[in-house]
Formats: C-alpha cells, structure tokens, sequence
C-alpha cells in the first residue's frame, strides 16, 4: 500500500487542512477535496475549499485547484458575531460535498458560506470545469417557521445515490442544521435534512429538491 499526503498541514499557504471527502466518478476519476484553513483557531476565519484529481486511480495525482474561494466582505454569521468568532474580510467556506450521479456521469458539489448560506455546482467533465454556483439556502429558510437553524453545515464527507426504491437515483447529502441562541450556542435538536437532486413525491417534506444549474460549464478558476 502507499500513502500519498494531499494537502500537508502549513503548505500552500493554509495552516490547516480539514473536513475531507472524497469519490470516485462514474468514469472512474478520483477526487479528493477539503477545507483549506489560513488560521488555525477553529471553524470561522478565512477557509477555501481545495481539490485534487487523480485519473489513475490514485496512483498520481494532479496538482491542488482552489476550487471555491471568495472575496469582499460577506455578510457575518451573528452567532460567530455576536461570539467575535468571525469578522469582516475572513470569508468561511465551509464543509464541501460531493455526489456522483452515476446516472449521467456528472458531479455536484456543495458548500456553504459563513455556516449560513449553501451553494451547488456541478461538473459534467470529472472536476476539469464547474458551472457558475447557484445559491439554494431558500431550500433551508423554507423550514424556519418549524425548526429556527442557525447554521447549515453540509456533510461532512460525501453524498450518496440510492440505487433501489421508488426513489432510485435520488441523490442525497446529509445536513447538519442546529438550533441556538444568538450568543450561546444550545444545540437542542441537530437537523438531519436530505436533499434531492430528483422530484420528491410532492406534499409537505424534509426532502426538498436541489435545482439543477442551467449556466454552461467553464473553466474553473483554479490556483
């Protein structure tokens, strides 16, 4: 067996490197992606996500993309505000997901954005390009009059696709959604939602359905 590291804690600019996952395309295609954290003081602070791809099974591996990194001054988690965990310019990505549709070959991947907004893309071609991201934090929102989140943390790891059932093909990537208060965190009930890149059977559900991005693929903004 040999070891390869991928992302070495203190290179590349990054302090830390955390929340992994990985899969294995339909073409066989590995992809290995990760939090890529410039401090190492905890889950706030400035975090892009960083992927490699490797073709032969593993056995090499091309180099390291940043695949999600944002800039300007978002708007502020106030649970990491109002704890002065997060501040201004210290973007958060946080926990990546992918999924392969086994189905018609492509990719997505989610992320989220200061633990309170989620993101999808996806990739027609094994990880080359992506598509533009589409924000789908409404899927979330849609549940506040019954369950008041305060954060979204997809993941960790990796999504699935259900083989057998009347659901086959659903895709579905579980989602970490406490309740808190704006100061001390109570984690009373961890929401386990699942979300779908197929049509649910309709009706009131914790399976809302994940749009599909329209925008034609290009060439991701790698570093």
């Amino acid at each position: 067996m040999v070891k390869t590291d991928l992302f070495a804690a203190g290179e590349g600019g990054y302090k830390l490197y955390r929340i992994p996952g990985i899969v294995v395309s339909a073409a066989g295609t590995v992809l290995a992606y990760c939090e890529a954290r410039k401090g190492d003081s905890g889950d706030w602070g400035t975090i892009d996500v960083m992927l490699r791809r490797s073709t032969d099974g593993g056995k090499t591996w091309h180099p390291r993309q940043r695949l999600v990194h944002v800039e300007g001054d978002l708007p502020l988690n106030p649970l990491a505000a109002a704890q002065d965990l997060d501040r201004p310019g210290e973007n958060t990505v946080n926990n990546p997901v992918a999924i392969v549709d086994y189905q018609d070959g492509s990719l997505h991947f989610l992320y989220c954005l200061e633990y309170m907004r989620c993101f999808t893309m996806r990739s027609r071609d094994d990880g080359v390009t992506w598509t533009e991201a589409v924000e789908i934090t409404s899927t979330f929102e849609a549940f506040r009059s019954e369950y008041d989140w305060r954060v979204i943390a997809t993941g960790p790891g990796h999504g699935i696709q259900l083989r057998h059932g009347p659901h086959q093909g659903r895709l579905v990537v579980p989602v970490w959604a406490p309740e808190s208060t704006p100061i001390v965190p109570r984690w009373l009930r961890p929401f386990s939602a699942t979300i779908t890149a197929r049509p649910g059977s309709g009706g009131r559900s914790r399976c809302p359905t994940l749009p599909t991005p329209s925008i034609p693929a290009r060439p991701s903004s790698c570093s």
